[in-house]
């Protein structure tokens, strides 16, 4: 009797345990599946060079949730710097490109009178601007079909007319809106939010 009500506590008690977790018992890329079944995936997952170096044949290991963010992930190169501030290539309109201050403390983006010139942009009206320097500056506003940097792009937007003063436009937050952006010594990387 003693013997039977033993194991009839440990049956209940293995039944009543939730299912076991297994930990990586095996090398290499496996599935475990609900009958215990080792099924390999090796064909599917990366595995690193014996050497020590990168198998330029297989694709490299990317930590989970990192690969979804490369595939988000655009670089643009930085031209060269103007005290300190990063400039990149804009192309405007799919026709013309110029180089643009990365300005993160700018709300809109400002060209050129120049560039509005050269990109047949007229005034569509004005707008009151305060500006780090100024406060209550009038500045015409134009419209362009687009800015485009390596595929991220802006269509039918409005933007700031610079005085003939303006060297160089200045790429806003209009333009970053829905970018995380991080600015390294070369590039900036802009990672679409989710």
């Amino acid at each position: 009797m003693k013997r039977t009500v033993l194991l009839s506590i440990a049956a209940i008690a293995i039944v009543g345990l939730p299912e076991r977790a297994l930990s990586q018992e095996f090398e290499g890329c496996f599935f475990i599946d609900g009958h215990g079944q080792l099924i390999n995936l090796d064909n599917l997952c990366p595995r690193p060079s014996n050497q020590g170096t990168a198998d330029s044949s297989m694709p490299a290991r990317v930590a989970p949730g990192e690969r979804s963010r490369a595939a988000n992930l655009v670089e643009v190169p930085i031209r060269r710097r103007v005290a300190g501030i990063p400039v990149v290539e804009v192309m405007f309109n799919g026709r013309r490109s110029y180089e643009m201050l990365l300005d993160t403390g700018a709300s809109g983006t400002v060209i050129t009178a120049q560039m509005a010139q050269e990109l047949n942009i007229t005034p569509a009206g004005t707008a009151t601007i305060d500006t780090a320097s100024e406060r209550g500056v009038q500045m015409d506003i134009g419209y362009v079909s687009s800015m485009e940097i390596n595929g991220i792009a802006l269509r039918n937007t409005p933007v700031t007319i610079g005085s003939e003063a303006l060297q160089l436009g200045l790429l806003g937050q209009d333009f970053l809106s829905g970018y995380d952006v991080t600015i390294r010594e070369n590039s900036l990387e802009f990672s679409r939010r989710n």
